[in-house]
């Protein structure tokens, strides 16, 4: 793959590297565009601070593009797979790789232009220093968010010719771009100085890179200037603008929408839902690796395979809690000591746990909703839907880590934890929203995955504490806190 291929950007002449044959070929090429494109950038970013700062950030650019996306690898991997595009894990590091090599790519066309600026600008010790560096920031934004905007266009492409569902790619561009935008956020902040502040002397990392977070910092900057914006608020007008507000949703609630027409009476659904991804991407269910292919690409060809293929049951049980102790590993490398031991047993205990206590419920559930599945495929989907969720959770593990380790703030790291459950949860719970298809009603279902949220998060309650530190390993009294407090 040459330079103007890529910059080309042709399908047809794309293509063709994706196919497994080439993969091997295609990746170590975008490997190293990347390696010599954004290095290359990177030495003329940190070249007006001197020429040590120059070979740091021409290290620490590539660094950056490599890490992150290691760190969110396989995420996206198995996002690109439950969005219905069909892309493969090597396909989407591929279709990451040739985005950040696009970007590369063009950051080096620019970099004469930057290393002129560079050479040009007045000296760190100069008196116009600070606003040199401002204008210095502000064009090298300026260039990396065209490199960024370019290589999400291309990207977009990709995923257009590998799959022709546009939801699907659509939704899978989305999820990419949000995942690699905070973990790429973090990982600069964490591998600072970039542009080197005139205030500041020339190193290869902050000694301080740990203390604190770009998240964390932001977040006090946006809690003071709402401070003291309420500080600064009169108190008449804000009773006044409270009055209006609660009438107004008072008005609103007492709205009552007609419905244009009646809606048809739909006839039963007797047939079994089709997936989306059955037949052109149908996967042997042969061993634990090919159950995991499946279960992200078809789960419920899975379901099907599972009561010929018994032997699975164990393996995927295990992985559901192998998963909840590599997240509680994650927990305890918060505050370490005992925690490192005793988080990864509370989180897979309290999973275990919680999957025993709302399994009874999830069978009537299924059976309220007239269900045609058995108590066997009932625990059958019960199972998937817990591995699923399992390797969702490893697939976070890594992004979550870095949050735990560059923040000494247990409310925000608490926050972030739960909403990687969150978001865990919602991902997996589409299998059973899928197999809920099959019943007459899916309500119940719905429901029952209220009550299996609502259970797993007050069990991280009385599992206390999971992030933070206590002097007993359990809660001696009962409490109202926040999960994995």
């Amino acid at each position: 793959m040459s330079p103007a291929t890529l910059a080309r950007g042709q399908t047809r002449d794309l293509l063709p590297h994706f196919a497994p044959e080439a993969l091997r070929q295609s990746i170590p090429r975008a490997v190293g565009l990347i390696i010599l494109g954004a290095g290359f950038y990177g030495f003329t970013v940190g070249l007006w601070r001197g020429l040590d700062m120059a070979c740091y950030v021409a290290l620490k650019t590539p660094l950056l593009l490599f890490f992150t996306l290691l760190i969110t690898g396989l995420l996206n991997g198995m996002l690109g797979l439950l969005s219905g595009t069909g892309i493969g894990f090597r396909q989407s590091v591929l279709c990451q790789l040739l985005a950040f090599s696009l970007a590369s790519l063009l950051l080096a066309s620019l970099a004469p232009v930057t290393l002129f600026l560079a050479l040009e600008a007045p000296p760190a010790d100069s008196p116009e220093a600070a606003s040199s560096h401002s204008f210095y920031l502000l064009i090298h934004t300026a260039i990396i968010g065209l490199g960024g905007f370019l290589a999400v266009v291309r990207l977009f492409g990709l995923i257009r010719a590998l799959t022709p569902d546009f939801r699907a790619a659509r939704l899978t561009l989305l999820s990419w771009l949000g995942s690699n935008a905070i973990v790429g956020a973090q990982l600069s902040y964490l591998m600072r100085p970039f542009f080197g502040s005139p205030a500041l002397e020339v190193e290869f990392l902050r000694k301080d890179m740990f203390n604190g977070a770009l998240s964390r910092s932001r977040l006090a900057r946006a809690q003071s200037l709402a401070l003291r914006g309420a500080h600064r608020r009169c108190p008449a007008r804000d009773r006044s603008s409270r009055r209006s507000l609660s009438s107004l949703s008072f008005e609103t609630s007492n709205l009552k929408i007609k419905p244009a027409m009646n809606p048809p009476n739909l006839p039963e659904q007797t047939e079994e839902p089709k997936d989306p991804n059955e037949g052109r991407q149908a996967v042997e269910v042969t061993n634990l690796a090919t159950a995991i292919e499946a279960l992200l690409r078809s789960p419920l060809n899975l379901l099907k395979a599972l009561p010929e293929k018994r032997q699975l049951i164990l393996p995927l049980a295990l992985l559901a809690l192998f998963s909840a102790g590599v997240l509680g590993l994650v927990f305890g490398s918060y505050s370490g000591g005992t925690q490192l031991w005793a988080a990864p047993l509370k989180v897979g205990g309290g999973l275990l746990l919680g999957a025993l206590i709302c399994f009874p419920s999830l069978y009537v559930f299924s059976c309220l909703a007239n269900s045609p599945l058995r108590l066997g495929g009932v625990a059958a989907a019960y199972l998937c839907f817990l591995a699923l969720l399992g390797l969702l959770l490893i697939a976070f593990a890594p992004i979550l880590w870095i949050f735990t380790q560059s923040s000494n703030s247990l409310p925000f790291v608490g926050f972030l934890a739960l909403v990687v459950w969150l978001l865990s949860f919602l991902l997996a719970s589409s299998l059973l929203r899928k197999v809920s298809r099959r019943a007459t009603s899916s309500w119940q279902v719905h429901l029952w995955l209220l009550i299996f949220l609502t259970v797993t998060l007050q069990m991280s309650t009385a599992l206390r504490p999971i992030l933070g530190t206590s002097e007993t390993l359990l809660p001696q009294e009962k409490s109202s806190s926040s999960p994995t407090g």
